[in-house]
């Protein structure tokens, strides 16, 4: 097998972003026993540092160990030792990489993992690697070309378990490309698995697709396939979508059995709260003490809502029983009580619950801290918002994006422009990526500074900090340019990045005209937008019904090798039917079959939710023709649905059901 270390270019991962608790396949198991032995301990500091030529020639002697160490590249690393019998195996090399990631030295990722995969000496091995690099790197696209040069190099013959790895690794980023190697897994006759359709389920769950997600559901009851975590995945993002009536019947649907689970109680009561029906929520609260314990969850989510009702008193009860049934108070459950004590202006309260927190050994986080920065904020007392950011540090606690936003915020509220962006300044200092919403902070300020010149110093303007409002469509690119102003006269040279943010946050108002310009200017400065911007400008497009640019905006992503979102595609070349644009919806209907998706995917949503579920049957005869001629693989449930739904052009009844979405 031979993998140069040319193939990718290399790159050195930020410490705190490499995740520790690496995640090894079964077969490295009887290694992993073994690696206190023959990988790295942590040795205590004593006396001075010795440096790297030190460090060096105490491992001189070991040909492997000498060569791996050119990989690390900070020069202190005299507190690891290295034990004299560590071997030439996969699983040690992975212990230093482990190690390194443990201690906060940095290393060239790529290059380690690529030496560990040129030593494979089997494929259980090489499907390690694979797995390895999936998990310490965020970029899964690397992983995945890994994967591809050794099937191709080496002739190897995957597993579920390593399909399972990749697709875990997509599901957070886009989960139609993780839909893609369930198709793939098909065609070389592997068979998924529960951890392979619950990794989908959640997946389309947090991308918003609950209609796939359910259908990745039935495809799991007919495989005899199912537990209730994909159950979970489903009512919890039903509940999160405020659909909490349709995930209570998903619930009952359930044994008696499976309904005695705290977690899918957990999700119920939350989603009740959150929609306001506190006493739905409570009344499930009793049921649930008849079948299981409710945890420090189910508590924190009850006493969420009843603070958000403005009880405290009933919230302060149930802490009192948390207590008498030996339920450890969280960080949470204290944080949502010092934010209701704030909003009621008791900061007294609120300090003394911070207190308490403190002494009883748990520590505040960001979230704790942020709740009286916002307070403060609020209340205008900017300084002693900027003192309870100072007591974060101080803590170890670092702020974080929302910490800076809510000053940036406050300072714009008061007019003081160079106070937002010298917080600003600070963000970037502290490697603190600002959001959209800070960017929406800094533009509002400056649009409505401007608006208060032109009418003598009135600023009965406001802007509002609810994204859509009409209002946002009076700021002009003006703004823009006075913003990048500013970014540079205070050391914040505006980047990739903040063009990606400034385009979301310009989405989420639908100020497409700005959106649309600063997407050019990226693509004129030679930045690639990302799939993630790309797909944001395509909602903004068809919430505003531009069909016609959305159609484009469609092709150049597939060309530039980006994914579309499936349900911009349906909304886009449905709308392009019923306007007459048929044509042109059949030429991006066919682009998109090159996109690589998952066939049974676009068959669900384009063909069945979009043109059966609106009555369109010959346009969904029609696609389903060209995607059978484009050689389009459906699995057997799907197969079935789509020929019920041809059926509908001859059999008025059919039609009628399917229409109603019985297929």
């Amino acid at each position: 097998m031979k993998i140069t270390a040319a193939a990718t270019a290399v790159f050195r991962r930020p410490i705190s972003s490499i995740p520790y608790e690496i995640e090894l396949n079964p077969f490295d198991l009887e290694h992993l026993r073994a690696l206190n032995s023959s990988g790295l301990r942590k040795r205590k500091h004593e006396g001075k540092s010795k440096n790297r030529s030190v460090v060096k020639e105490r491992w001189q002697g070991n040909f492997y160990l000498e060569y791996f160490l050119s990989y690390i590249t900070t020069s202190d690393v005299s507190f690891l030792e290295l034990d004299p019998n560590f071997e030439h195996s996969i699983s040690c090399y992975a212990s230093v990489l482990n190690a390194l990631t443990k201690h906060g030295i940095p290393f060239h990722l790529h290059k380690a993992v690529t030496s560990m995969a040129g030593k494979c000496g089997s494929v259980q091995e090489s499907l390690f690697v694979v797995d390895f690099w999936k998990q310490l790197s965020e970029r899964i696209d690397e992983a995945v070309s890994l994967f591809a040069r050794m099937k191709d190099d080496d002739g190897l013959h995957p597993t579920t378990y390593t399909y399972n790895a990749l697709i875990k690794g997509f599901c957070k980023k886009n989960v139609h490309r993780a839909m893609r190697l369930l198709h793939e897994m098909r065609e070389l006759n592997l068979v998924p698995n529960l951890v392979t359709y619950n990794l989908l389920v959640l997946g389309q769950c947090r991308s918003g697709n609950l209609d796939t997600a359910y259908r990745l559901l039935a495809l799991m009851e007919q495989s005899g396939d199912l537990n209730n975590r994909a159950y979970g995945c489903i009512i919890d993002s039903l509940c999160k979508s405020k659909r909490v009536e349709e995930a209570h019947a998903l619930f009952d649907s359930l044994g008696k059995k499976d309904k005695a689970n705290v977690v899918l109680y957990n999700s119920l009561i939350d989603g009740y709260c959150k929609a306001g029906k506190l006493d739905d929520a409570r009344l499930l609260f009793e049921i649930m003490e008849g079948y299981c314990s409710p945890d420090s969850y189910t508590f924190t989510a009850l006493i969420h809502g009843i603070c958000i009702d403005g009880d405290l008193k009933e919230a302060l009860s149930l802490v009192e029983k948390m207590v008498k049934m030996g339920i450890q108070l969280t960080a949470c459950t204290r944080t949502i009580l010092i934010r209701k004590m704030l909003k009621e202006g008791d900061f007294d309260e609120a300090h003394r619950c911070f207190r308490q927190m403190s002494s009883s050994g748990q520590k505040p986080d960001a979230q704790t801290y942020n709740s009286f920065v916002e307070a403060y904020c609020s209340a205008g007392r900017v300084q002693e918002a900027e003192g309870m950011m100072a007591n974060m540090k101080e803590d170890g606690v670092t702020p974080d994006v929302f910490s800076y936003t809510l000053l940036i915020k406050a300072y714009g509220d008061l007019g003081m422009t160079c106070s937002a962006f010298d917080v600003l300044k600070r963000m970037y200092d502290a490697t603190c990526d600002p959001s959209h919403q800070t960017f929406l902070a800094l533009i509002k300020h400056l649009f409505e500074k401007k608006y208060a010149a032109g009418r003598g110093g009135e600023t009965a303007l406001e802007l509002g900090d609810a994204p859509g409002t009409i209002k946002w469509e009076m700021v002009d690119f003006d703004i823009i340019v006075q913003l990048f102003e500013k970014m540079v006269d205070h050391g914040c040279t505006p980047d990739e990045n903040s063009y990606e943010k400034l385009i979301l946050g310009m989405c989420k108002v639908e100020n497409l005209g700005i959106a649309q310009r600063l997407f050019d200017q990226m693509e004129k400065r030679g930045m690639a937008p990302s799939e993630m911007v790309s797909n944001a400008l395509l909602c903004c497009f068809c919430k505003l019904q531009k069909h016609e640019e959305a159609a484009k905006l469609v092709e150049d992503m597939i060309c530039s090798g980006q994914s579309p979102e499936l349900e911009y595609c349906k909304m886009v070349i449905l709308r392009l039917y019923e306007g007459g644009g048929k044509e042109r919806g059949r030429s991006v209907f066919q682009k998109l079959l090159r996109c690589g998706y998952y066939d049974d995917e676009i068959a669900w949503k384009i063909l069945i939710d979009g043109m059966l579920k609106q009555g369109h049957i010959d346009a969904f005869s029609e696609l389903f023709q060209a995607m059978q001629k484009n050689g389009c693989h459906f699995s057997p449930q799907t197969y079935l649905s789509l020929t019920k739904g041809l059926r509908c052009k001859t059999d008025p009844i059919v039609a009628i059901t399917s229409s109603a979405g019985c297929v």
